[in-house]
């Protein structure tokens, strides 16, 4: 490759980099937004208000609101996965990947409830509206794998799959209730899902 073809090379990467690091920003920005009114009352105009952008500068980072809520829900999955694996690679026995991942599900829970109900939103959107099922793909086959990781790190008998529908199926009913104003501790969700998980 020439000098100048490295430079543009160069160059490119950099307004991609740039780019890529706005577009973050906007979803952190907007999540705010999001996390009070959900998915179906928030309009772009509220999203790009909260942001401080004007709906062009919007659309230049995202094509629509579906886009944006599909980028800022795969972050925070992501971010909870590698949460979920690092707690199970930080402990040396069974006993401590049991309370380190019950720890982050329960803090994740109580501090971040607003948040996770964005995930479900777009689980239950994408029952009818097909451009959100990529998304919610993505994100549970992220969550499985960290499952189907603690399921290996405990030498768990029982399928991932029914492993993961239980924490998920707990994740959900305190997600729902703590958004409902019922004031459980981190502590109290901890304990729930610590029981849960040595029993599986």
């Amino acid at each position: 490759m020439s000098p100048l073809n490295d430079k543009l090379s160069d160059r490119a990467k950099r307004k991609s980099a740039k780019r890529e690091e706005k577009r973050y920003a906007i979803a952190m920005s907007s999540i705010q937004a999001l996390r009070k009114l959900g998915y179906a009352n928030t309009s772009l105009r509220d999203i790009a208000a909260d942001a401080g952008l004007s709906l062009g500068t919007f659309h230049y980072y995202f094509e629509d609101k579906s886009e944006l809520i599909s980028y800022c829900v795969q972050i925070y999955i992501e971010n909870l996965v590698r949460q979920l694996l690092q707690s199970g690679l930080d402990a040396t026995t069974q006993e401590e990947i049991v309370e380190n991942v019950a720890g982050v599900l329960a803090r994740t829970l109580v501090k971040d409830s607003q948040t996770l109900r964005i995930w479900y939103d777009i689980r239950l959107q994408s029952m009818f509206e097909e451009r959100f099922r990529p998304t919610k793909d993505d994100c549970e086959r992220e969550f499985m794998g960290a499952i189907q990781e603690l399921v290996r790190f405990l030498e768990i008998k029982t399928h991932p799959h029914m492993v993961y529908a239980q924490i998920d199926g707990l994740f959900y009913f305190f997600m729902q209730r703590i958004c409902e104003g019922h004031d459980y501790t981190e502590d109290f969700v901890k304990d729930a899902y610590t029981d849960l998980i040595s029993k599986l």
